[in-house]
């Protein structure tokens, strides 16, 4: 699996180096195992860690393809339909991913936020809050509520909601 923090305080170079390595790896393994799905899903976070839309796209579409009950392979499809502007397909990917598993945090987070995009506040609202209930430590879920706050139009909530990210992970937020 590719993990952030192999990657957290190396350059660039030496993070090419790792994401090299791990993709021939997984390389290897879909060789072997030409259907297995979380190898095939961790060559979509690779090669999106390259900024590869499209062969990060490839591999996510195929983990989803070898393996359907993944959620996790069906959030990340999401993701890269959603960085691509395809809410919809989005939409489905990111629904199909709570359904299969309603505890999964980022899927509700990846859910909501999508929501939010299509202008339907209800729902993101309500998938957002399901995420940061699921996760206190999900700094990403308060950020975005803070943000659909602040779309429709309440300030005091907006406020408590990105202050409480910034609380989270001040680096980032």
């Amino acid at each position: 699996m590719v993990k952030p923090e192999i990657l957290a305080g190396k350059d660039s170079l030496q993070q090419d180096s790792i994401l090299s390595v791990a993709i021939g790896e997984l390389e290897k393994s879909v060789e072997i195992y030409p259907r297995f799905g979380d190898a095939l899903n961790q060559l979509g976070v690779a090669w999106g860690k390259r900024n590869n839309t499209e062969k990060s796209f490839y591999y996510y579409k195929k983990a989803v393809e070898a393996n359907p009950s993944n959620p996790t392979a069906h959030s990340n499809l999401g993701t890269v339909f959603f960085t691509m502007g395809k809410y919809n397909e989005a939409l489905q990917e990111f629904q199909r991913a709570v359904q299969l598993h309603p505890g999964y945090a980022e899927g509700n987070m990846n859910l909501g936020s999508c929501y939010g995009m299509i202008k339907d506040y209800d729902n993101a609202l309500f998938y957002l809050h399901k995420a940061a209930k699921l996760d206190p430590a999900l700094a990403q879920a308060n950020y975005f509520l803070g943000i659909t706050y602040r779309f429709i139009g309440d300030e005091a909530n907006a406020k408590f909601y990105l202050n409480k990210a910034h609380q989270i992970d001040p680096s980032k937020y």
